[in-house]
């Protein structure tokens, strides 16, 4: 078992913040990808942290996090996806973890049989 994040600060590399439009456009983006290849995801929206040249920058940030069963045939596109959101939100970077997990996933659903 895997969990997948994508992380974004709310403030480009120049210090300027990000259009919300852009911002939501951004969230869309992921949700829609990981969706797409894990079934799911969900949006976190913390306050982050980080050290550009040395000074700390606290920002509005967001997370979208997946759990998935396999997650080989998906690495191309999600760091393809991750570039795309460095370069839409002219950012530095964005983060992408995928952790591997002990673990077991299981879905709840209506007529599903174990």
């Amino acid at each position: 078992m895997h969990y997948v994040e994508l992380a974004f600060g709310h403030f480009r590399s120049n210090g300027e913040p990000l259009p919300t439009h852009l911002i939501a456009l951004a969230e869309q983006r992921v949700l829609t990808v990981f969706c797409q290849c894990f079934r799911g995801a969900q949006k976190y929206n913390p306050i982050g942290g980080w050290m550009p040249n040395g000074s700390l920058m606290i920002e509005p940030s967001t997370i979208i996090r997946a759990y998935a069963s396999e997650i080989e045939r998906h690495s191309a596109r999600l760091a393809a996806l991750a570039r795309e959101l460095r370069e839409m939100l002219e950012q530095s970077s964005v983060l992408l973890v995928i952790v591997l997990m002990d673990g077991v996933m299981y879905w709840e659903e209506a007529n599903a049989s174990v």
